[in-house]
């Protein structure tokens, strides 16, 4: 399946039934690019420009007029082609003026596929099935960018066709694609600090009816790895037909300048668990745990009763739908009472809220509503509104999680029954990478800028891809001395064709001499579904265990166009030689390729994990928090009754110690060692905790 996003479905239907939906989805293309159409456009009704809705933040979560419908094709609209072998396909365009993403709720009572796309370009599309149906009975398509939406059933005669009953005409952009930046002018890409380095992992957007804003992925007490979301109560847009789509992974890759954010890996459908409206509070507890490309990662939480949490802060966040940005602080919050009104016009709870009275970086927007505020890498709570701005960044209020953890109402229970279930009593919990990954490996640096590997001399072409020596393949170099699981692959492609009929593989091979030798794992991935200069993530079909050195990238066709489609970015001058480039059935170095004298790494990373066991355990005996766990500089080491901290390289060798001060928390500078894995041996008078972090 060539789809723009990864779905994964609310469902409760069993394995063979999940299975067969996936064949389905991965067998299911708009009709249009085999058969070729014209599409009638029904232009909606004319909506209003995009509200005033005031400087309050907390006033701007809505993104979309909710345009009222009523599309039947069982009633007659829309068009109807029926074949010799009983198949159909159904389709109706839609047209709102103005908009800047179109998407839809739509009914579907059949056992074919809702295909969904823009017209202007049908070869990125997704695919829906009735495992996509939320709670409320509908599914929930995911924004198309343009004004312009094509529906599309492709099922069987017979068959009860599809209804529309609502349009969700953008007015924000939600939908970012290629370059990005509607946010402020003083905000700043979260993958540019180190402070977000694991937390960042946690953000997701959230989408729920024609409101947005920023939820939280959160561990609970038995680090289980259920997929709860803490966002703002505000950002529901209705508690009684609930529906939601978590949107992660959308961020610029290692503060890299030059490439834009790869896109966004969708969780759609959940179910509200916890939502207090005049404590600003809402627990969603996602249909599936993000996608293991998006590397998602737990965050932890501090509810302590009798302290205020101490600086720096951070908030992280994608404002006004654009890639996470990272807001920090360093003056002491205050508790206080944030003056405001629920949506349906209640009084805020008194002493409810933590106030940052200034951002020393960046701020929030509309969007941010949601966002998570931490002290030490723990999520203390989550913004309600504001009035700070990029030249007044000040005066934010968040709800304290401390404040709202037991409070219940006749509707839903308290958050603490589920981020605490067996009721321990815990006051922390630390963060944990418990999906499938827990890194993202790249031989690329921080803040590098990757060329796109143009030539024209000794070849014409690009030297990452398609080229006039016939390059098939492009591999980078990677090394691990113990045991990783690859999940899957990154590439930046630098130039690519959306109506191409291609197909390419990424692989895993062995290190043969230096350059690629057996194949150790391959998947399958279409040409159309690129878009340069933004990171397509790639899965394979179950993760695949590694060791040692090991190469990963892609192999490409060509076909008679004689047209460049694909090809990845490169870094020259690169501090290690990674990259390989097979030509005439041969593996060269970018200087043999070339005739030059360069070294180049190309820009594939992993999304791997390093940890050994089960990725979803219970919760050790003992906890020890580490943040960051990509580290550049140094890095924090804190549990309770922490007495000393040892470091490990991968292969052994102790490279730190420290002893504790009674302080409960110890820094270790990692300033001057190699890049790679580490082991942090956390020593308490409880036992050992272990952790695995990366020196960047």
């Amino acid at each position: 399946m060539t789809t723009s996003r990864l779905h994964l479905a609310a469902t409760a239907l069993t394995a063979l039934m999940a299975a067969q939906t996936a064949a389905a989805q991965a067998d299911t293309e708009p009709w249009a690019l085999t058969d070729g159409m014209e599409w009638n456009m029904l232009s909606l009704p004319h909506t209003a420009a995009r509200p005033d809705a005031g400087a309050d933040k907390r006033l701007q979560s809505q993104y979309a007029h909710a345009i009222g419908v009523c599309f039947d094709g069982t009633a007659g609209d829309g068009t109807t082609h029926t074949f010799d072998d009983g198949s159909l396909v159904w389709t109706i365009g839609l047209h709102s003026a103005g908009a800047l993403s179109l998407s839809a709720d739509v009914e579907l009572d059949a056992d074919g596929c809702i295909v969904v796309y823009s017209p202007a370009d049908i070869g990125r599309f997704d695919v829906y099935t009735r495992a996509d149906i939320q709670a409320d009975g509908r599914i929930h398509t995911l924004p198309v960018p343009g004004d312009a939406l094509i529906v599309e059933y492709q099922g069987r005669t017979g068959d009860r066709l599809p209804a529309i009953t609502n349009v969700y005409h953008d007015f924000v952009g939600i939908l970012k694609v290629g370059n990005v930046g509607d946010s402020g002018s003083c905000e700043v890409d979260a993958s540019c600090l180190d402070a977000t380095a694991d937390i960042g992992q946690s953000v997701c957007r959230i989408l729920s009816g024609n409101r947005y804003g920023t939820g939280t992925l959160v561990n609970n007490a038995l680090a289980d790895g259920k997929a709860y979301v803490l966002t703002a109560a505000h950002v529901i847009a209705d508690t009684v037909n609930f529906s939601c789509t978590a949107l992660f992974g959308f961020s610029i890759p290692r503060c890299m300048t030059g490439v834009s954010a790869g896109k966004d890996l969708s969780v759609q459908g959940g179910t509200l668990v916890a939502y207090y409206s005049t404590l600003d509070v809402a627990l969603i507890e996602l249909s599936a745990a993000p996608p293991a490309m998006a590397v998602p990662y737990w965050s932890g939480w501090d509810i302590s009763p009798d302290e205020v949490p101490a600086p720096p802060y951070v908030a992280i966040h994608p404002p006004y739908g654009d890639t996470r940005k990272a807001s920090t602080a360093t003056a002491t919050i205050t508790a206080t009472t944030y003056d405001s009104q629920t949506n349906d016009g209640k009084q805020m709870a008194a002493d409810n809220h933590w106030r940052v009275s200034r951002w020393e970086t960046a701020t929030t927007e509309a969007g941010s509503s949601g966002c998570g505020l931490w002290s030490n890498g723990l999520l203390v709570g989550t913004l309600s509104g504001g009035m700070a701005t990029c030249s007044n960044p000040c005066n934010d209020y968040f709800a304290r999680l401390r404040t709202v953890w037991d409070k219940s109402n006749g509707h839903f229970r308290p958050i603490a029954d589920f981020l605490d279930p067996n009721r321990t009593g815990a006051t922390r919990m630390t963060g944990a990478y418990l999906g499938t990954t827990d890194v993202e490996m790249t031989n690329i640096p921080l803040q590098a800028a990757p060329e796109n590997g143009h030539r024209e001399s000794p070849m014409r072409g690009f030297v990452g891809g398609h080229n006039s020596l016939g390059t098939t393949a492009v591999a980078e170099r990677f090394e691990s001395q113990s045991t990783i699981s690859v999940s899957g692959l990154s590439i930046i492609p630098v130039k690519t064709r959306s109506t191409s009929t291609q197909t390419f593989r990424i692989k895993l091979w062995t290190d043969n001499d230096g350059v690629p030798g057996d194949e150790l794992a391959s998947a399958t991935a279409s040409v159309k579904s690129l878009a340069a200069k933004m990171p397509e993530s790639i899965a394979f079909d179950a993760p695949v265990d590694v060791r040692g050195s090991f190469f990963a990238g892609f192999e490409i066709e060509y076909d008679d166009s004689g047209v460049d489609t694909v090809a990845t970015m490169l870094l020259t001058d690169a501090e290690a030689d990674n990259a390989r480039f097979r030509t005439g059935g041969q593996w060269q170095t970018y200087a043999q390729l070339t005739g030059s004298q360069q070294s180049a790494s190309a820009y594939i990373s992993l999304a791997a994990r390093t940890t050994s066991g089960s990725s979803v355990t219970g919760a050790p005996t003992v906890q020890a928090a580490v943040f960051p766990r990509m580290a550049r500089s140094g890095f924090d080491v804190a549990a309770q009754g922490l007495r000393s901290v040892d470091v490990f390289d991968i292969e052994g060798r102790r490279v730190a110690h420290a002893k504790a001060d009674g302080t409960g928390s110890i820094r270790i500078g990692c300033d001057g060692w190699r890049t790679g894995i580490y082991v942090v041996s956390a020593h308490t008078c409880n036992g050992t905790s272990n952790v695995k972090i990366i020196k960047q």
